[in-house]
């Protein structure tokens, strides 16, 4: 009997430090976060409404996991998902910082509805947005200024930004592309305030 009950012992031991060892890493969610930077321009009034979209992202975007860029090498993690639909979400935080930086209540993120489609729009398509772990990370962005309900161009622009994450952790990626949306959100309000009208 005394064999059999050390191996007995000898099982639920290994069984335990098995569960312990495969424990599964608990999942992250991340999404973007609106701008908490204070307001230092003047109320920027217009008339008509700003839509903000449609953004596009590059293809490798389309997937809820959070993605990094090294070199022509995409990487993903499982553990690691965005909260929701990161081209809704970045839509949504860019139209909000806007709505704060211009002190205008009448800025909508795209999908809007049809029937108050805005009369002034920002048509967004970001080139690359990304890059590795603790390294720098990058966003090219091209967008257009269209007026009279998206008939008319005004202005066609492209800027490239970039910010460096404190560390290599996730968190500290996710925190420095928030970063470069903060830095776009910026330049969209330059771009805003030089080529739309003001209301008199």
């Amino acid at each position: 009997m005394r064999p059999l009950f050390c191996f007995a012992l000898f099982c639920m031991a290994l069984s335990l430090l098995t569960g312990c060892s495969s424990a599964p890493t608990q999942t992250q969610r991340y999404t973007f976060a609106v701008s908490t930077a204070p307001v230092r321009e003047a109320p920027f009034i217009f008339t008509g409404g700003l839509g903000v979209g449609p953004v596009e992202l590059p293809e490798f975007w389309r997937q809820r996991e959070v993605v990094l860029v090294e070199k022509n090498k995409v990487i993903s993690d499982d553990r690691h998902l965005w909260a929701g639909d990161p081209k809704l979400s970045l839509s949504r935080v860019i139209a909000t910082n806007l709505s704060r930086q211009l002190q205008s209540n009448d800025v909508w993120a795209h999908p809007w509805d049809s029937r108050a489609k805005p009369q002034k729009q920002i048509l967004l398509i970001i080139e690359s947005f990304g890059g590795a772990l603790g390294q720098p990370v990058e966003m090219v962005a091209k967008w257009r200024l269209l007026d009279d309900f998206g008939s008319r161009t005004l202005a066609t622009e492209r800027e490239v930004f970039t910010a460096a994450p404190a560390d290599r952790s996730y968190a500290a990626y996710v925190a420095a592309l928030n970063q470069l949306v903060d830095q776009l959100s910026l330049a969209l309000e330059r771009s805003a305030r030089q080529n739309f009208s003001a209301a008199p």
